[in-house]
This record gives structure tokens, sequence and C-alpha cells, in this order.
């Protein structure tokens, strides 16, 4: 019977044994259900994922070793990471690519509150939601796997443009840039197009951009989102040139990719235009927020900082995927990367930008309820 089942099972096309699996399910579900219903089962969803990770939680813990990306000194961090976060990681602190030893077996999301940390200049390990107080005991910073940006778009484009001093001249002369350019937006609904966008333009763009440390939505997921997003094509003399997935929320808008095909209209400021022209689109149709989409817990992230350039405010958010990061006070390496990579963590449902030396001068304004230096 069992044997028979299997057969049946391995037998149904692939998008009806992944809805089989019931978180599956519940996120197939939710994309055919009004906004505040879909959105309370995705978060239904990610609890249930959290707690699985907790549950069935299986890595190895690494001592990596090379020279340091800010100064060529030696560098040993321990780190504990799935592979896009390892790619962006190893980029950020090493220069080259670092020696790498398995040290540890790590068993279960609470292992290494069980162990102890290894000695190592920083520490990089991954944290369910359910674990931060262990981590918090053991004297680690408890980091969100990403942080969300958000912008107020209540207010007239004017006051948007003038905005925060920080970043003012420079978004001024993309806004001027993008027009002088010609880009204009043109809205698109259909599934067929969120699949095209993502097929023929995020996923090109993405992988040549971030190679090994992509994330690719699978396609499940570029189905369901097929139902409730649009993509805002960016056209210039009635050619596409680039493009933005966005998701309604209810009151808010959020983008989700980024497209583009051609490397030249990268340097052409389009990645620019796009940020100004959902800008345009969130004011235009009534939006109280445009969420920016997710980076990197680090204030010095290109990506991040451009975010922050157009205006946008780190907000916190319910988060299931973290990092318990340990940084040795009495390693120079260490100090030396909190001072240039300031890291943003999660304290008391705040965030706070934590930094050493005397990276506190050289922060962004980003919306971090506090700065603690080490």
């Amino acid at each position: 019977m069992r044997q028979a089942l299997l057969g049946a099972y391995r037998r149904l096309p692939v998008s009806a044994r992944h809805c089989l699996r019931p978180s599956n399910a519940l996120e197939e579900c939710a994309s055919f259900l009004p906004n505040r219903a879909r959105l309370a089962c995705l978060e239904l969803s990610r609890a249930v994922r959290g707690v699985l990770f907790v549950v069935q939680y299986r890595s190895q813990l690494a001592l990596l070793e090379g020279a340091s990306r800010l100064d060529g000194a030696p560098l040993r961090v321990a780190a504990d990471l799935g592979q896009d976060a390892l790619v962006y990681w190893t980029r950020l602190l090493f220069d080259g690519t670092p020696s790498r030893r398995v040290i540890r077996e790590l068993r279960g999301a609470h292992a290494f509150a069980r162990v102890g940390l290894p000695d190592a200049d920083l520490a990089l390990l991954r944290l369910g939601r359910l674990a931060r107080r262990h981590a918090r005991a053991r004297g680690c910073l408890v980091v969100p796997a990403w942080v969300q940006t958000s912008l107020d778009t209540r207010r007239s484009l004017d006051a948007i443009i003038e905005g925060q001093r920080s970043g003012r001249s420079s978004r001024k002369d993309d806004i001027r840039r993008a027009r002088k350019a010609g880009f204009a937006p043109v809205l698109a609904h259909s599934p067929d197009e969120v699949r095209h966008f993502m097929d023929e333009w995020c996923n090109p763009f993405v992988r040549a951009r971030y190679g090994a440390g992509v994330i690719r939505m699978d396609e499940h997921w570029v189905r369901q989102m097929g139902r409730v997003c649009s993509v805002m094509w960016i056209e210039r003399a009635g050619a596409r040139v680039g493009g933005a997935l966005l998701e309604p929320r209810g009151r808010e808008v959020r983008n989700l990719a980024f497209g583009v095909r051609d490397p030249a209209a990268v340097s052409e400021g389009v990645l620019s235009a796009a940020y100004w022209l959902m800008i345009e689109h969130a004011v235009r149709e009534g939006y109280h927020a445009l969420q920016l989409g997710s980076s990197r817990p680090v204030l010095s992230d290109g990506v991040l900082r451009h975010k922050l350039k157009w205006g946008g405010i780190l907000v916190p958010a319910r988060q299931w995927d973290y990092f318990a990061v340990a940084v040795d006070r009495g390693s120079a390496a260490g100090r030396a990367f909190l001072a240039a990579h300031p890291l943003i963590a999660e304290e008391g449902g705040r965030l706070v930008a934590v930094t050493s030396g005397d990276g506190a001068r050289t922060l962004p304004s980003s919306g971090v309820s506090d700065v603690r230096v080490v």
C-alpha cells in the first residue's frame, strides 16, 4: 500500500507535489485571498517554518582563516552560514578566499548555547527566532538575517525630494538624470508579465550581479506572486529597459525585485530611476508607505545605503531568521571590522547600530533607535 501511494505521489505534477506539504499549501491558498488574510496566512507559514528550523537544524561550524579585507591582517572567523550568506560575509570580511576547516557538528538551533563559542575574532552563527534569548545569554549580538526599509509616502513629492539632509544632493541629481534620460513607467498586472519579468529580466540580472551569492525565487513563488503583483516596466522611447516587481500590501506597496537586461542601462541610471518612479507611483496611488525591500544587516552595505539615500528608514519587522554574532573585544581585527561595518542588531524590539572606535561618526541616518559602541 505504501509503495502504491508513493508511486501515485511521484506521478503527480511537480506543482501538485509541492502543494501537498502543509506550509506550501497554506502559501498557495493564501495567494488567492484578500491582502489582510493573505498576509496573515503568510505569517503563519513563516512561524511554522521557524519552529521546524529549530527542530530539524543540522549544520557544520567551520573556521575560516585568511587575510582581512580591511588591512590584510590575519583574521579568524567561525561561521555557520547558508550558501548565499557565506558568499556575502566572506567577500565582506576576507581579501581572497580563506581556508576552511570544520571544527564542530551542530544539531539543533540552540547548539551553540550548549557547546560554547569557538576561539575566533568573529563568530557568525545561524539563529532561529525562538533562540534569541539563548544567544543574548552567551553575550552575542542578535542580528536579523535581513533588515527592512520603508519610506513614508503620505507626503508630497517635493517633501520627499527635500527629505533629510543626508543624500539630498545625490537624490536630486538622480531625479534630474532620470528625467533627462526619458525613463517612464508602464504598469502590467498579468501573471504572464510577472513570470516573463522574473525569468527574462530579474533572474539573469541578479545572477550576473551576485554570482554564487544569489537568492533565486523558485517557480512556486513566482506563480503565487503572479496573482498579486504588478510589474512596473521602465521604458525609454517605447522600449523596455528595466523593471521592478511591486506587491500591494493594503495601504503599503512593497518592492520585491529589480530586473535589467542591458548592463549599459545600469550605468545610465535605470536603477536610480526605478526608485524615483516607484516613489511617484506610491504617492500618486495614495499608499501610505513604500517598502523598499530587504537588505543585509550591515550599515556599510551598498544596497542598504542606496535605500537610505532615497529617504528610507529601517523599521523593526517580525523576523524568523537571525545570526548570533560574537566579536572578540580583545581582537584588533574584530574591532576594526565593527568600526568599518557597523551591524544592525535587535534589542528589546528596537534596532540598534553596533560599532566600535570612531565608527559612530560615519553612520548614515537610518532610523536605528540607538548606537552602541563596544
